[in-house]
């Protein structure tokens, strides 16, 4: 059985957005990343695992507990960072730290120096005077206070330099190696490749895909941008090779050709090159911004 279970979920504003028909398993210790465009249902869909919205139709449930229905409950094993910082009335970060850890029942703050020290946050700032890095920086500590097992965060890196976000990376690392089950929203996908097992894509409210980010990392082809000495090499290659090739692309403006070809017909692909006059060849690593990028086009295409 899943850890978390998400079945039919569905919430419509009046707007008509929300979230439509999600279902979606995740299973313990797994890092899940959300992805997808401004408006797309991310957070919409976290506020729902936090269970601070009923759904119209539709469950979740998280450790066989309902994620609405045992809110309360949940939050004592759930660290959560928001998608917009709202602070309670505090005059400083540490004023505001002291009251967190008052709530959850924690005498000493777990890590907290640590990390404060990682983050490079003045604490003792004033929280009205904070920036938007700052106040993130806070919320970020705020989240790890109490020792907890599920990590749920809207867009954590939202407002923090490269420096701080790689920290934050190495924070999520550090959390999955010791075996906590993480579900994150962001607009950064190298967060995302480094930190997840899994990705979803989001589009108007809807699931267009999930992707295992082993299949992007380990994939059984290869990409290539080939630039030819002349012109007339480039169909004499593309003719010569065409058995080998899964597809090839040449650019209309220069002589070159973008190809994808089996791991296994390497070799072969290889020695076929050898018979040209090559100027540069350059592989084209996948990522998941290019998937993305296909499966919302293809999304469309398919709405069109």
């Amino acid at each position: 059985m899943a850890y978390i279970d998400i079945k039919n979920l569905t919430k419509k504003y009046q707007d008509r957005s929300g979230i439509f028909d999600i279902n979606l398993s995740i299973a313990k210790g797994e890092c899940l990343g959300i992805i997808g465009i401004n408006g797309a249902g991310k957070s919409t869909l976290i506020r729902h695992l936090m269970g601070f919205c009923k759904p119209r139709t539709g469950s979740i449930t998280i450790d066989n507990l309902d994620a609405w229905k045992d809110a309360a409950k949940l939050k004592e094993r759930i660290a959560y960072i928001p998608g917009e910082i709202g602070f309670p009335p505090a005059s400083t970060g540490t004023a505001f730290l002291n009251h967190v850890a008052e709530l959850e029942g924690v005498k000493k703050h777990y890590r907290t120096k640590e990390l404060i020290k990682i983050l490079n946050l003045d604490i003792d700032a004033r929280l009205k005077t904070m920036s938007k890095g700052m106040k993130q920086k806070t919320a970020i500590i705020a989240s790890f206070i109490k020792n907890k097992d599920i990590l749920i965060f809207d867009e954590p890196t939202t407002g923090l330099d490269p420096l701080m976000r790689d920290a934050f990376v190495n924070l999520l690392l550090e959390q999955k190696a010791l075996g906590k089950t993480i579900i994150f929203s962001t607009h950064i996908f190298l967060e995302a490749e480094r930190v997840c097992n899994n990705v979803i894509f989001l589009n108007e409210g809807k699931i267009i895909d999930r992707v295992a980010l082993n299949s992007i990392r380990f994939s059984d082809t290869k990409k290539y941008r080939i630039g030819f000495a002349k012109t007339e090499d480039v169909d004499s290659f593309v003719k010569t090779a065409k058995k080998l090739l899964i597809n090839a692309t040449k650019d209309a403006h220069s002589i070159q050709v973008i190809v994808q070809i089996a791991n296994k017909n390497i070799n072969q692909f290889m020695n076929i090159l050898q018979n040209f006059s090559i100027k540069f060849i350059t592989e084209i690593k996948p990522t998941l911004h290019a998937h993305f990028l296909k499966m919302l086009k293809n999304t469309t295409h398919s709405v069109v």
